[in-house]
């Protein structure tokens, strides 16, 4: 090791033709467009293994400031792919690479700064990230069926610690030595709250889980499903929050069986029932439907029964609705008017007159603006587990009151809502697929038009802001030292 301090200038660099100031340090930004573009026009292979490289020789100066070697830059050392690289060579230039005694030698002197080689490094980690999240949008056309949910879905409540497990472990490739080294640190055994612990403690959990899989591809491929499954669940639950929501106003939640009530008399005239009719369905049904926000919801789960020919379960839910409707006939009618408001309100257009309504009331209500999910729109588990985190707040030891709360500091209450300890369950985002999946396929077929909430928009938007930054500390590399730029994206 050759002693170094920010004044020895150059000592044993001079045998490479490299003496004094390095001259035009270029144009940082220029160079770094010219790597990327010129990355797109060769093959995929070189031009990953290139910036590798110059990530790598950036990385290693930085972190070894004073020596020699890693300022000196030979074509041998990295199998010509870096001088075979114009933009490579260019940019290392620009932040105060010089040539040596050839022009297959490279050579960064000590009277360069290191801030301007730190710039250069966060300048290019920004470059890679922008490129990475390039790709990823171009992908998303493949993402708007959730391939990556609908082959693991099964999986995502299973306990992966027992011994029973084990198809489950296969499934996911990780063993049971593994699963019970992350469980032991995080306190957590399944897919779906290993997707939670990517999302929420993101650095922690990546630490240790590549610490306890080794396995490099092993490790990258369940990484890699979980990463994705980061994202697909989040995007289905902002879908299944929309539609829900969407049939979350007064009018949706008023008892339809309300004589004296101005909203059930609205949702009655909605799907053209009268208030006998009504009492009879609330009536068929035990009391379970008595919302146009649970007649939706019935509608579309027998719509996803009919496709997926459950017929004993489309038969049954028709039986009740006969009580209130009288005939088999009448109840395939509702269904089709339950259909339809479900289309013009998702697509905020009027489609049918009704008898009882004027098309301005119509339209009025077709574009009310949904309202934002509240403690009354989740289930008694979801607040049980919000009133679990909160009460390990020391200033709430007397007891959590969720709906005090969420009166006093709604944003508070909003954090734990979309809070992915307390939403992403298997039962929860299976539901929020249906509704999602059955609604855009009924409004396509119907009319040919897209919904009100664009899935293509929403996984955009989640890629850019919504996917955990991952630091390339953490991130295996290969033998030599190489960043894998998939685990980055």
């Amino acid at each position: 090791m050759v002693d170094r301090s920010p004044f020895a200038e150059g000592a044993n660099l001079g045998k490479h033709g490299i003496s004094g100031p390095t001259g035009s340090s270029g144009d940082v930004q220029e160079a770094l467009g010219f790597l990327f573009d010129h990355a797109d026009n060769v093959p995929a292979g070189l031009n990953s293994k290139a910036i590798d490289s110059v990530f790598q020789i950036i990385e290693v100066i930085l972190s070894n400031p004073y020596l020699d070697a890693p300022r000196v830059i030979e074509a041998t050392n990295f199998k010509s792919r870096l001088f075979n690289f114009p933009g490579a060579v260019n940019f290392l230039k620009a932040v105060g690479f010089e040539h040596g005694s050839s022009d297959k030698t490279l050579l960064f002197p000590y009277d360069q700064t290191l801030a301007r080689l730190l710039a250069s490094k966060t300048a290019f980690e920004t470059q890679v990230r922008h490129k990475m999240e390039q790709m990823a949008l171009a992908d998303v056309e493949d993402k708007t069926d959730f391939p990556v949910f609908q082959r693991y879905r099964d999986l995502l409540d299973y306990s992966l610690l027992p011994k029973v497990s084990k198809g489950d472990r296969s499934a996911l490739k990780i063993s049971i030595e593994e699963a019970t080294d992350i469980q032991q640190v995080h306190g957590i055994q399944t897919l779906e709250e290993y997707i939670s612990e990517f999302g929420i403690n993101t650095d922690a959990f990546i630490r240790t889980f590549f610490q306890a899989i080794p396995g490099a591809k092993r490790a990258k491929e369940l990484f890699m499903i979980i990463r994705e499954m980061w994202l697909e669940c989040n995007v289905i639950r902002r879908a299944g929050v929309f539609i829900q929501q969407n049939f979350g106003d007064e009018v949706s939640k008023g008892k339809i069986n309300d004589s004296k009530s101005e909203h059930a008399k609205f949702a009655r005239a909605i799907v053209n029932i009268d208030i006998m009719q009504a009492k009879g369905i609330v009536s068929g049904t035990g009391k379970r439907i008595d919302t146009l926000q649970k007649i939706i919801d019935s509608c579309i789960y027998r719509r996803y029964w009919s496709i997926n020919a459950q017929t004993p379960e489309v038969e049954s839910l028709d039986k009740e609705f006969i009580q209130g409707l009288y005939t088999k006939e009448k109840v395939e009618r509702f269904w089709t008017n339950v259909e339809e408001t479900i289309i013009e309100r998702l697509t905020r257009t009027v489609r049918k007159k009704r008898v009882y309504l004027s098309e301005e009331q119509l339209l009025q209500w077709v574009h009310l603006q949904e309202p934002a999910l509240s403690l009354e729109d989740l289930t008694q588990d979801m607040q049980e587990k919000i009133i679990q985190l909160m009460s390990e707040d020391p200033q709430l030891s007397r007891g959590v009151d969720l709906h005090e709360i969420e009166r006093q500091d709604p944003k508070a209450i909003q954090d734990h809502i979309w809070n992915p300890y307390i939403w992403l369950t298997r039962d929860l985002i299976e539901n929020n697929f249906i509704q999602y999946t059955v609604c855009r396929d009924l409004i396509q077929e119907s009319v040919g038009i897209e919904m009100s909430f664009s899935i293509k928009h929403n996984l955009k938007n989640f890629l850019l802001s919504g996917m955990p930054v991952i630091s390339t500390d953490l991130v295996p590399k290969n033998a030599a030292g190489e960043i894998d730029n998939d685990y980055l994206v």
